[in-house]
C-alpha cells in the first residue's frame, strides 16, 4: 500500500511540475522561436540546405541507418601515419615535423576538429569563490571561475563562460583534470522537489552517509526519463 501511495504522489507531482513548466502556448512559442533561430543561422552561413541525418525506420531510404556490423567500418585501412600523402615515406624527423606532421594536422582541422578562427578574443579569468567540500569520502576544493570573453569587436553581446574546478585537497603537486561541456538551467525551469527523506532517508537510512549526496542528486535534477526511472527504482 505504502509503494501505491509513494507512486501516486510521485505521479500527480510530475504532472504538476509538467504543466506548470510547459502549456501548450508556451511549447508553440519555443518551436516558433527555434525555427526562426535556424533559419537564421543557416542565413549568416549562407547555407542553403543541410543533410538528413540516417533513417531509422525506413530500411530501403538512400539514408536508411546501418544495423550490419560487416559494414560498420567503411574505412578499414587507415593511413600510414610514417607515409606523406605523396606516397614518399618519411625517413627523418625533418620530414616529419616539417611535411607530414603538417599533413596529419591538417586532416584533423578539417575532417575532426574544425578550424580555429584567424582572430581568436582573449578570455580574462576571474575567480568567484573558493570551498572545501568532500566529494565522497575524498576532501577536495571547488572553485568556481567565470572567463570573460573580450567583445570589443562585438558589444552588443557579453559572452561569460562559467567553469567550476575540483581538485584533491592534499594533492601535494599538479594533478590531472577531466573537462566537460555542462548547461546552467535557467531559473525559470522548474525542477522536480519532492520532500527531503520522503525515499531516499527510508531506503538508505538515516545514518547512510550517501543521503544527502543522493537527496541532492534525484531532488534536483529536471524532469526527465531517466531522473524518473531513478526515483521510481528507488521507491519501489
Amino acid at each position: 500500500m505504502r509503494k501505491i501511495l509513494c507512486l501516486f504522489f510521485i505521479t500527480a507531482l510530475i504532472l504538476i511540475n509538467l504543466h506548470a513548466q510547459f502549456d501548450k502556448k508556451s511549447m508553440d512559442s519555443i518551436r516558433q522561436l527555434s525555427v526562426v533561430d535556424h533559419k537564421d543561422m543557416l542565413d549568416q552561413l549562407h547555407i542553403d540546405s543541410i543533410r538528413s541525418g540516417a533513417n531509422g525506420s525506413d530500411p530501403k531510404a538512400p539514408n536508411a541507418a546501418n544495423y550490419d556490423e560487416a559494414k560498420a567500418n567503411p574505412y578499414p585501412v587507415l593511413p600510414d601515419p610514417l607515409t606523406l600523402k605523396n606516397g614518399k615515406k618519411v625517413t627523418s624527423a625533418k620530414i616529419w615535423w616539417q611535411q607530414r606532421r603538417p599533413e596529419i594536422v591538417e586532416d584533423f582541422d578539417r575532417e575532426v576538429y574544425g578550424r580555429m578562427p584567424a582572430k581568436l578574443p582573449k578570455v580574462n579569468w576571474e575567480v568567484t569563490s573558493t570551498t572545501n567540500e568532500m566529494l565522497g569520502n575524498v576532501p577536495v576544493i571547488t572553485k568556481k571561475l567565470v572567463g570573460h570573453v573580450d567583445n570589443s569587436s562585438y558589444t552588443s553581446i557579453a559572452v561569460n563562460i562559467q567553469l567550476t574546478l575540483t581538485t584533491p585537497a592534499n594533492a601535494k603537486g599538479p594533478v590531472p583534470v577531466m573537462m566537460e561541456f555542462g548547461f546552467v538551467f535557467p531559473p525559470a525551469l522548474n525542477f522536480l522537489r519532492l520532500p527531503p527523506g520522503l525515499l531516499l532517508r527510508d531506503r538508505l537510512g538515516s545514518n547512510n552517509s550517501s543521503t544527502e549526496a543522493g537527496a541532492t542528486q534525484y531532488l534536483f535534477q529536471p524532469v526527465t526519463r531517466q531522473t524518473m526511472a531513478q526515483v521510481l527504482h528507488k521507491a519501489l
